[in-house]
């Protein structure tokens, strides 16, 4: 529903909804969503970026970025990101953080 309200319908990768204030994500410039839109009668957020590659390697959804990082990361890292916002694919650089204590019970490694 993401994809189609955005009209990327033919792009996959892990859809950034929020992005938290002051960390690696938001120091590096990605975006979260910007809004919302209505489709089919629920609220869809739109305009955050979608990660499609971490270091050359294809991101299919949030879980392959996750395992992604956990298996061949680590805190200070630098990662290369390409993502894909506003109909073009650009590549940023982040240097990865701890993940925060709030996410510790909400996201397994």
């Amino acid at each position: 529903d993401i994809a189609e309200a955005m009209n990327i319908s033919s792009q996959s990768g892990a859809y950034l909804s929020s992005i938290i204030e002051n960390g690696p994500a938001d120091e590096a410039g990605l975006q979260g969503n910007l809004g919302e839109d209505t489709n089919r009668g629920r609220r869809i957020p739109i305009g955050g970026d979608v990660i499609v590659a971490i270091n050359g390697q294809q991101i299919q959804s949030f879980d392959d970025l996750l395992n992604y990082i956990a298996l061949n990361s680590s805190p200070g890292d630098e990662v290369n990101l390409t993502i894909f916002r506003d109909g073009e694919t650009i590549d940023v650089r982040l240097v990865l953080g701890a993940r925060p204590d709030s996410l510790q019970n909400f996201i397994e490694p």
